[in-house]
């Protein structure tokens, strides 16, 4: 009977403990980083960057002014590409949506090969290399990455 009685209660708190266990697995967790958290903190990096990108174009071109192409590809590779491989290295720090792994990651690829294009030939940057990568980060609701 004594036996009965220790194995009933072993079970009983065996199935409290499940039951237990059960009711946290319920309850979203406070460590993950939901996706609009995510998409809050890049947007704030993105936006802060693309002010600085701003700024740097009137502080070295004024207002009104149209620069020459060689100032133009000397303030890609020393302002321009710096900035956008920052942006990155921001979005990396970030804590990610879990789900969202793999499509942030691959997002952040082709901000890269954007980048790396536009480092190799500054005059592609008038020509669209941003415009799939800039097309899919505001689908996932992030608008102003790599473009100022």
């Amino acid at each position: 009977m004594r036996r009965i009685a220790l194995i009933s209660g072993c079970l009983a708190g065996a199935a409290l403990m499940l039951l237990g266990i059960a009711g946290c697995g319920s309850d979203p967790d406070p460590e993950v980083t939901t996706k609009a958290e995510f998409v809050e903190r890049a947007n704030e990096i993105c936006n802060r960057a693309n002010e600085v990108l701003r700024q740097g174009v009137v502080d070295a071109f004024g207002p009104d002014e149209q620069p020459s192409d060689e100032e133009g590809i000397r303030y890609t590779h020393e302002v321009w590409v710096p900035n956008l491989r920052q942006q990155v290295r921001d979005l990396r720090a970030l804590e990610w949506p879990p789900g969202d792994r793999r499509e942030i990651e691959s997002m952040l690829k082709g901000l890269e090969r954007a980048t790396d294009r536009v480092e190799a030939d500054p005059g592609l940057a008038s020509q669209g290399p941003f415009e799939a990568v800039t097309r899919r980060l505001t689908d996932y609701g992030i608008g102003p990455c790599g473009s100022p």
